[in-house]
């Protein structure tokens, strides 16, 4: 509804945001929004159709009585396909979190994941940094291990120096709806995710280094076949 909404007309926040814990809304999305790339979805056939995500996104963020931004952070998840709302959620996000099993299939995909970003943020005229997160990671798996240390190998300056181990109550949490925080704060599961949060903050995203960064990677061509998985 927000993404479809022409710009001269109210967003009712009230239905659209929903407060699921303190400090943290989520504007969710309905199956409505599967149809929305199709060619009768209403969104293909707009002139502006692959900023009309960041357009919403500005539009729920402005507090328009006191003139400043509701939110400091806002986290796009992504589809596991490559279609127009990819390209909306590489326009709006200011960075790319790429996460990665330590497993052998899932690092094979690395490279072209990372590929496909960067060809489809080139098709769109600009330059969106992206970070590969180490998820799933058992570490009392030699071959885990040694994925992980293949991965920071290949991947060294955009790997996020935090890894997220496998913990079932991750599982469960997302199972029942809650918050891992709330489920079970002293799981490695919160733990880690802790810590990514905490490195995030001090690392915040940005376009102000791509420059540097694409610089000084190898200019190889990218193959934008999308991968088996979500890429982001």
């Amino acid at each position: 509804d927000a993404m479809l909404a022409a710009m001269d007309a109210p967003i009712d926040l009230s239905r659209l945001v929903w407060r699921i814990a303190r400090g943290l809304d989520l504007v969710p999305s309905a199956m409505r929004l599967a149809g929305l790339e199709a060619a009768r979805g209403g969104l293909a056939s707009l002139p502006d159709r692959d900023e009309r995500l960041a357009l919403a996104i500005g539009r729920i963020n402005a507090d328009e009585a006191t003139g400043s931004d509701r939110y400091d952070w806002c986290i796009i998840d992504c589809p596991p396909t490559i279609g127009l709302l990819t390209f909306n959620a590489l326009r709006a996000a200011s960075e790319v979190l790429i996460p990665v099993e330590t497993s052998f299939f899932s690092l094979k995909g690395a490279g072209k994941q990372v590929g496909t970003i960067r060809t489809l943020a080139r098709r769109l005229g600009g330059s969106t940094p992206h970070r590969l997160l180490a998820t799933m990671h058992d570490p009392d798996s030699p071959l885990a291990r040694k994925l992980l240390n293949d991965l920071d190998d290949r991947f060294a300056d955009h790997l996020v120096p935090v890894v997220i181990r496998h913990d079932i109550k991750l599982r469960e949490a997302t199972s029942l709806g809650r918050l891992i925080v709330e489920h079970a704060p002293t799981a490695t599961g919160a733990e880690d995710y802790g810590k990514l949060a905490s490195w995030l903050m001090d690392n915040p995203p940005g376009r102000h280094a791509v420059a540097a960064a694409l610089a000084a990677e190898d200019d190889e061509p990218a193959d934008a076949t999308p991968p088996s998985h979500s890429p982001v």
